[in-house]
Order: structure tokens, then C-alpha cells, then sequence
């Protein structure tokens, strides 16, 4: 759920559930002077009430539970509480996870760091770890859907901060509209999201229409038609977009929990029953075969170059980099690239096995425009050392870079046969760049690489 307060001026409100026998109290201020402060809180079970609501809300800690920003937790006897995605600015906003305990535990599965809580808090695991388990779900379509949701969630509540609101809506609906509100790929009962559904629908914007798969133009018309009016109107929406996706998140998250640990009792010959369709194939061949640069690539690509490293006499020429520096850099592109492009690839994979696994053209419909107009996905991706990954870094938006010719010079699978691990070592380029970056060549000249300063 969402706590929402709003207003001018000083601001503060408690907040007190009954769940059974527990009291669960929520309590939240922003003073005039001084930082704002959320607080969760079990107290009491039965007889034993714990302090009353205006008592527990003057007892509020100064800060948000020690720092602001951070998540914070409460366990009652039976129900457990957690806040996460804390914005306490201008507005005070807090989303809050609660049911009971024994549906928040780890799943069976090696991603140890999936939990039903880690699954719909932003950043709390990477999507290199959601991949894997998607791939380790890819024998039955439900359990896939569902793995698939997780990844999706993460990765886009990862790039929505880089967006303006009407881009958050347009980013919200392509995810919603193809998992959620698609009957039978998730394998959800039927009341799972029924009320989450309800709201999302009723605070759609009246000028986005009811199609399922909306033209961008739509949401960023919004901009130019009182944009305050617009702005209140596609908050209160993002909010319920988000919502109904994270607790599709949760459902699939204790689904998949209770799947893969009957799949764990379940015989191979079991197992392939699952899913019918013989969806275990190379990735598809829609990457197209290697092309090789023609001659006009080439000649445009020296005119790039020459262009770049003109001299420049207002800028001081840089000193050459260490050599050492050099390739520490090169191995860090490298490792980054290949990531990126080999995630591409299986991301889209399953993306395949899920279009060839259902027949509903309403839902292929939503389905393709997913995959056609690209979510502002951030890809994170954790050291891990059986991928001989040595730190973490992101990605944001690579299928977007797969499409840019349709594939023919920068797929995938391209990509990662120039500049993968690999792929033959990066030659270096010793340049008087006015902007001072590094410039590295594919051994096969295919592709040029060049860091960028934060203002670029």
C-alpha cells in the first residue's frame, strides 16, 4: 500500500491497522524546522494495546528510524511491516509491504538474495540475479511470466527517476499492460489484483483512452494542457500503476515460492510436462548473421574521428593516460559491454519463449509493443565471480541499441563478437581529444569506444 500525505506548511498524521490481534501503527512528520521522519511500528497484541496513537505519534524518532531515506521494518507475533521507497520532500510518500511472516521468507532457489521483500524494493537485488532465475523457470510459461515480472519491476522502478511524470505513466502502462492485465500469463487466482486492477483503470487519465497499447503522443500531450491539472492527475495514476505492479511482484514472488517447491518434488518427466511447447532453442534467428563494415562506414567513421580530434586552440591538449590506466579502463569497457549485449540477448530470448508460448493476439499485441517501444529499463549488474564480473556497474536501455538498424550492424550477438570477452583485445588510440576520454577500437574495426565525462 501507499502512505500519501500532501500539503503546505507543517505536516504530520498517525496512522493505526488492526490486524487480528496485532495493532500496526504508522505515524509520519514534516516539520518547519528540522527533518522530516516516518515511523512503523507493531505495539501490542490483545489486552496488552501498547500506547495509544497520539502518545506513539510525540514519540516519534527526530530522524527516519536513524537515517532518512532508509527502510525500516517492524515484526509483530504474527505480521511483519516494510517501508520502502521513502520520499520525504515536499510530500511525504512511503510504500509499505505487510502480511504475514511466513510470506516473506527467501525462496527455494540458488538466487539467494530473492526474497518476496527484496523482489519489489528498487535495487535491493540485481537483474543479472532476476535473469538467472527466470532462466531457471523456463519449463513452465506461468512460472517464466512470473520471474519475468520481477526482473521488469526491478529494472524499471530503476530508471523511472531519470523520468518526467508523463514518461513514468507511458513506461508504467507498457509493463502493466503486458503482465498484469493479460488473463492467464502470471497463473494468478483470479482476485489476486482485482481491486489493484480496478484503481489503476478508474485513474486513467480520460485523454490516454482505453486502448491497451496507447500511443506515446497521448501522455506527452498532458504536457502542453494544464500542466498542473495534467501533473496531479498522472501522479495519482504513476502511483497506481505502481502499486498494482508491485503487488504483482509480491503474488508471483510467493507463487513462484510455492511452484518451484513442488517442481523440487516433481520427477524430469514431470517437468517437461509443464510446458508443452518446444521452447528450448538457440537464441533467435532474428539477430541476423555477422555483416561485415562497408567501405562507406568506414569513410564516415574517419570523418567522425577527424571531426572529434581536431586540435583545439582554446583547450589545453591532455597529458597521455598511464599505460597501466589504459587497459584498467579497457577491461572495465569490455566487462560493461559484454554484460549488456549478453543480457540483450537471453533477456530476449525468453521474451521469444513467451510470444511462442500463447495464442491470445490481444495479448501478443501487448506483447510486441512492449518489446517495440523499450521501457526505460536500468539493468544493474553485482560482482560475481563465477562471470568473472569484478564490480558493479549499470545499464540502462541496451535493447534499444539493438534495433537501431534492425539489427544489421549493432545486435546483440554482434556486439559481443567484437567487443565481447571474448573477442579479440581492444586496440588503443593515443589522441590529442579535446575532451581528454579514452578511444578504443574493436580488434575488427567494427566498432568505436569512447568514455564520456558526467556533463557529456
Amino acid at each position: 500500500g501507499l502512505v500519501l500525505l500532501q500539503g503546505t506548511g507543517e505536516l504530520g498524521a498517525a496512522l493505526e491497522f488492526t490486524l487480528g490481534a496485532e495493532r500496526l501503527l504508522l505515524g509520519a512528520k514534516r516539520p518547519l524546522i528540522g527533518s522530516a521522519s516516518f515511523c512503523i511500528e507493531f505495539s501490542g497484541t490483545g489486552n496488552k494495546r501498547g500506547p495509544a496513537l497520539l502518545d506513539f505519534y510525540h514519540k516519534m524518532p527526530t530522524e527516519f528510524q536513524g537515517q532518512e531515506g532508509t527502510r525500516a521494518c517492524s515484526q509483530g507475533e504474527e505480521y511483519a511491516a516494510f517501508a520502502g521507497q521513502v520520499d520525504l520532500g515536499s510530500q511525504i510518500r512511503v510504500h509499505v509491504l505487510l502480511g504475514p511472516q511466513a510470506e516473506l521468507t527467501k525462496l527455494p532457489d540458488p538466487s539467494k538474495a530473492v526474497t518476496s521483500r527484496s523482489c519489489i524494493a528498487p535495487g535491493a537485488i540485481s537483474s543479472a540475479e532476476l535473469l538467472d532465475l527466470a532462466e531457471n523457470c523456463r519449463t513452465c510459461r506461468e512460472d517464466l511470466g512470473r520471474a519475468l515480472l520481477l526482473l521488469e519491476v526491478s529494472s524499471m522502478q530503476g530508471g523511472l527517476g531519470q523520468l518526467e511524470v508523463p514518461d513514468q505513466a507511458f513506461a508504467l502502462d507498457l509493463v502493466a499492460a503486458c503482465f498484469c492485465d493479460t488473463e492467464g500469463l502470471l497463473g494468478l487466482p483470479v482476485d489476486a489484483l482485482r481491486a489493484e486492477l480496478q484503481v489503476w483503470h478508474a485513474r486513467r487519465p480520460v485523454a490516454l483512452g482505453s486502448e491497451p497499447c496507447v500511443k506515446y503522443e497521448l501522455y506527452a500531450a498532458l504536457r502542453q494542457s494544464s500542466p498542473s491539472a495534467a501533473k496531479a492527475g498522472l501522479e495519482e495514476y504513476v502511483d497506481a500503476a505502481l502499486l498494482l505492479l508491485k503487488t504483482a511482484a509480491l503474488q508471483c514472488a510467493i507463487a513462484l515460492r510455492d511452484s518451484m517447491r513442488l517442481r523440487a518434488s516433481m520427477s524430469d518427466e514431470d517437468l517437461e510436462g509443464c510446458y508443452t511447447n518446444e521452447l528450448r532453442r538457440a537464441v533467435s534467428e532474428r539477430w541476423g548473421s555477422a555483416h561485415r563494415h562497408s567501405s562507406v562506414m568506414e569513410e564516415t567513421n574517419c570523418i567522425v574521428m577527424e571531426e572529434h580530434l581536431r586540435p583545439d586552440d582554446r583547450v589545453d591538449t591532455p597529458a597521455p593516460m598511464p599505460e597501466d590506466e589504459v587497459e584498467r579502463v579497457m577491461a572495465a569497457a569490455q566487462q560493461c559491454i559484454h554484460d549488456a549485449a549478453d543480457f540483450t540477448l537471453r533477456h530476449s530470448d525468453l521474451l521469444d519463449d513467451i510470444q511462442a508460448g500463447m495464442s491470445d493476439e490481444v495479448f501478443l499485441t501487448k506483447l510486441r509493443h512492449f518489446r517495440a517501444r523499450v521501457p526505460p529499463m536500468k539493468r544493474s549488474f553485482e560482482p560475481e565471480e563465477a562471470e568473472d564480473r569484478t564490480f558493479s556497474h549499470q545499464c540502462w536501455g541496451s535493447e534499444l541499441f539493438a534495433s537501431l538498424d534492425s539489427g544489421l550492424h549493432t545486435s546483440p550477438r554482434l556486439v559481443l563478437e567484437s567487443l565481447g570477452r571474448g573477442a579479440a583485445p581492444y586496440k588503443s588510440m593515443s589522441t590529442n581529444s579535446k575532451s581528454g576520454e579514452f578511444f578504443f577500437f574493436s580488434s575488427d574495426r567494427r566498432f568505436l569506444i569512447k568514455t564520456v565525462s558526467e556533463d557529456e
